[in-house]
């Protein structure tokens, strides 16, 4: 299987900042009980629940996450294009 050009990583730590994040996915997945492949899903439904409970919005930081992707991507990301909130 042929692996997917990844977008840029002007500061070379994008591969580190996958790691931690499939090291939190593994923990909440052990934690929850959740599918894996349900994992992504759950959590950020669980995120929103917590910002219900913690006086901030998802949408807030979806958009402040949407940013520092673009900085992290130089703007060349994907994954947060059609993001039309806080950005």
């Amino acid at each position: 299987m042929a692996r997917k050009k990844l977008p840029p990583d002007p500061e070379k730590k994008n591969g580190k900042r996958s790691g931690l994040a499939k090291d939190a996915l593994l923990a909440f997945t052990a934690s929850s009980g959740t599918d894996p492949e349900d994992a992504v899903c759950d959590l950020l439904t669980d995120l929103a629940h917590w910002c219900d409970r913690n006086g901030t919005t998802l949408t807030k930081e979806l958009g402040r996450a949407s940013r520092n992707y673009d900085e992290e991507t130089g703007c060349k990301g994907t994954q947060l294009e059609n993001f039309t909130g806080y950005r």
